[in-house]
């Protein structure tokens, strides 16, 4: 194997790391802190007429 074959690996390695980490993170701590958010709208406890 040449050097470039090793770069190469070594990049695709890198970026493949580098996005598990950044999806587990993501997954634990999504970080959305807006009351506007569309997670609120959908989680929010209250009634909705449904008629």
């Amino acid at each position: 194997m040449s050097l470039f074959d090793y770069t190469v690996i070594i990049v695709a390695v890198a970026i493949v790391v580098l996005t598990f980490v950044l999806a587990i993170t993501y997954l634990i701590w999504p970080g959305e802190r807006q009351d506007e958010h569309i997670k609120r709208r959908i989680l929010d406890d209250e009634e909705v007429d449904r008629e």
